[in-house]
């Protein structure tokens, strides 16, 4: 058996996952009818809005589904500081970080279903210039970016490469193996999403937050509170993003760079996400 049949993964169609999409959007209910004690629902609530108070932290927003139905949707905090305009509210969105690399994976799964490409495809079958330096980064393959065996978990690109694609292409061709590709498996935080960007990028001859949106985003039909790449009239709707004082009394520094402009226009592939947990109640159709 070859190592590329003992690494072969299953996945349902992007068909089959719509389908399952269709019949499992979740409609509101009460908690009793779904089988959930409610007053464990209000401990809850007790609990974060005693975090809000003791400072944990200055707001947030929580959903609970079960057996397919949304049983409890709220948004806790009052601070005018968490976002441009104010307190959070029902549309406020919030950072994804680590769930946007799902979206990414989900636009590369479509590509595969298609025979566009396969999950065993060599990066530098379809970007050439990645694997030209001689090293074995010719051998990375698409497989092992998805499962974190690519070998540079530490690469990433400038932030100039954010919005420039021509540029960030080439910021990932440099990328430097720290080990053989396919040997460890080590989480790679940001550098294998940017390059299954520009893997999309080359495919599609498209921008990948556009290619996400259109094969992903919109046919959940949540494309005004799932972002990959954010406009600028809807900056104002972002929960900014800290880190409250830590054990012994030192505050940690907002994270700057990730409360930009910049980067909600990003998408960056890996952790750019936005999103409203609060807005999943989806009405059924056929």
């Amino acid at each position: 058996m070859s190592a590329n049949e003992r690494n072969v993964v299953s996945f349902p169609s992007v068909s089959e996952s719509r389908r399952q999409m269709n019949e499992s959007f979740l409609k509101s209910s009460d908690p009793m009818s779904a089988g959930m004690n409610s007053r464990r629902l209000d401990l809850l609530s007790s609990l974060i809005r005693r975090h809000i108070s003791d400072g944990r932290y200055e707001g947030c927003q929580v959903a609970v589904a079960r057996n397919g139905s949304l049983v409890f949707s709220r948004t806790f905090g009052s601070s005018d500081e968490i976002t441009k305009r104010g307190p959070v509210q029902d549309d406020t969105l919030f950072v994804l970080r680590s769930i946007t690399k799902s979206f990414t994976a989900a636009a590369i799964w479509s590509l595969v279903e298609e025979g566009r490409i396969s999950f065993h495809d060599r990066v530098a079958d379809h970007i050439p210039e990645f694997g030209a330096k001689g090293d074995c980064k010719h051998a990375v393959t698409i497989f092992h970016l998805l499962t974190h065996q690519a070998g540079f978990p530490h690469a990433d690109v400038t932030k100039e490469a954010w919005a420039d694609h021509r540029r960030m292409r080439d910021e990932v061709c440099s990328y430097q193996l720290e080990w053989t590709p396919g040997s460890r498996i080590v989480y790679h935080r940001y550098a294998a999403h940017w390059v299954l960007a520009a893997i999309i990028e080359s495919i599609t001859g498209t921008d990948f937050r556009d290619v996400v949106r259109e094969r992903v985003i919109d046919p959940l039909r949540i494309s005004n509170e799932l972002f990959l790449g954010l406009p600028e009239e809807d900056h104002c709707r972002v929960a900014r993003e800290h880190s409250p004082a830590d054990r012994l009394g030192r505050e940690i520094p907002f994270h700057t760079a990730e409360n930009t402009a910049e980067w909600y226009l990003a998408g960056h592939p890996a952790g750019g996400g936005c999103r409203a947990a609060n807005r999943m109640e989806v009405e059924r159709r056929p």
